[in-house]
């Protein structure tokens, strides 16, 4: 089974799902579209890096999910992944939204 399998089933340890896979992917992946956001980049590169931050955040919360539900340890440590990964779902409906208007006006 190759690296994003494990990842996507939730096979990989919760912390380094929660903290690399789904937050540093996507604070990187965000400062790098606002740079060429701001330095009036190639429209369609934008886009691109746009919807396929979406899609990885999609599937970043799966994994999160998964991973918290296999996890072994303190039930602190679960429950709040758990909860971060609905507040994810709720951030990337709103950026969906965001990304849709701001896609429209150009």
């Amino acid at each position: 089974m190759n690296l994003y399998d494990r990842f996507f089933n939730g096979e990989i340890q919760l912390w380094k799902t929660y903290w690399i896979g789904l937050v540093a992917v996507n604070v990187i992946t965000q400062l790098i579209i606002k740079i060429l956001s701001n330095a009036n980049a190639n429209f369609m590169l934008i886009l691109i890096m746009s919807i396929s931050l979406l899609l990885w955040s999609a599937a970043a919360l799966i994994a999160t999910w998964r991973s918290a539900k296999k996890y072994t340890g303190s039930i602190y440590f679960k429950s709040l992944a758990q909860i971060a990964v609905v507040f994810g779902w709720i951030s990337l409906f709103a950026n969906c939204s965001a990304v849709l208007v701001y896609f429209k006006n150009q």
